[in-house]
């Protein structure tokens, strides 16, 4: 069976940082950091807008480090990434808070806003030891599935 493919005009409205937090007091304590051991989470939220045609996608990336048998967060940073889609309601739907994606937007917006993360975070630990671990390429279209367990 063949993929139907959807032709998709979007445009990123706005990108606002909603929440930063970086413990340099713990980086500057830990005497030989070794980026293996950096556990990165991610997490995003979609989120109805009140305007027509426009996507509200949050999403959240943390850096965590093994302290004395536990995990401490070195840097965890989230945004709220605003987008403009034409005939929005014909892509997705939200029904009772839910929400369903019905042709495979989520990842390729995911992505998008991901990347943007990334350079922000980037901009963020400059001069930091955190410089030297840029935020990997994440494939989204998993981490979509993990998140919404296959759905």
């Amino acid at each position: 069976m063949e993929a139907t493919k959807t032709q998709i005009q979007a445009r990123l409205l706005k990108v606002r940082e909603i929440g930063f937090l970086m413990d340099y007091e713990l980086l500057d304590s830990i005497p030989n950091l070794d980026i293996n051991k950096i556990r990165i989470r991610f997490g995003f939220q979609v989120e109805q807008s009140k305007e027509e045609n426009v996507f509200i996608l949050n999403v959240q990336v943390a850096y965590a480090y093994p302290i004395n048998k536990g995990e401490k967060v070195l840097v965890d940073l989230k945004t709220t990434n605003h987008y403009e889609i034409q005939d929005l309601q014909s892509l997705v739907k939200f029904s009772k808070g839910e929400f369903q994606d019905i042709t495979g937007l989520l990842p390729t917006l995911l992505g998008i806003s991901i990347g943007t993360l990334r350079g922000i975070l980037l901009v963020k630990t400059t001069g930091t030891i955190l410089a030297d671990f840029p935020l990997p390429i994440v494939n989204a279209t998993d981490l979509c599935k993990s998140v919404t367990n296959g759905k």
